[in-house]
């Protein structure tokens, strides 16, 4: 029952506005890096980020907030010199008591975060949903969209998108002004409980 209420909360937290969603990827294979160091263990607030490499410069990503598990493919992605976590969720648990009906209706979104790997730190941002939303409307040839329930869904192609980012690359204001910070979490050393 919580992973029910995990997808649920989870779509109502992508319709609530929080993140600007879109239905393309932001990175080509051609922008793809890798970041060794992004493997492992993260956490920030009450989440746990735990980085795996998989193949082809993809990352699997599961994320455990109060116990609840979701899992990401995750990809990483510099253009002009800035590094970009795309966010894609993996398909819902084939054992969560919902319809396949209800699950036809739910669909899979890109997010994108701005990152900045430090020393001992990940920082995070994701983009503003209202400030998109604000540029858009003033200035909406600048990228494709729609709007669903008053949230600027992105609809460009890859290459649209990754133009737009180049642009405003240096435009904090369409970040938020907050960041998150990850720290890394120390693996259990074997050992210690002899």
């Amino acid at each position: 029952m919580k992973r029910i209420y995990l997808a649920l909360g989870f779509c109502c937290f992508l319709m609530s506005g929080c993140l600007v969603p879109s239905l393309r990827p932001f990175y080509t294979q051609e922008t793809l890096v890798t970041e060794p160091n992004i493997v492992g263990n993260w956490s920030v607030d009450d989440m746990n980020w735990s980085f795996a490499a998989s193949q082809d410069k993809t990352y699997n990503l599961t994320v455990v907030q109060k116990g609840d598990p979701g899992q990401f493919e995750v990809h990483l992605f510099k253009l002009a010199d800035q590094l970009y976590m795309d966010l894609y969720p993996e398909d819902l648990p084939k054992d969560l008591p919902v319809a396949d009906f209800y699950k036809f209706h739910l669909l899979p979104v890109h997010h994108l975060m701005q990152v900045e790997m430090k020393k001992e730190t990940m920082e995070c941002r994701f983009l503003d949903p209202d400030k998109v939303k604000d540029l858009l409307e003033a200035y909406p040839q600048l990228l494709r969209h729609e709007y669903l329930d008053d949230i600027a869904v992105i609809t460009d192609s890859t290459e649209g998108i990754q133009n737009f980012l180049k642009t405003f690359k240096d435009y904090p204001a369409l970040w938020h002004e907050d960041f998150f910070e990850m720290t890394p979490v120390p693996e259990e050393d074997p050992g210690q409980n002899d």
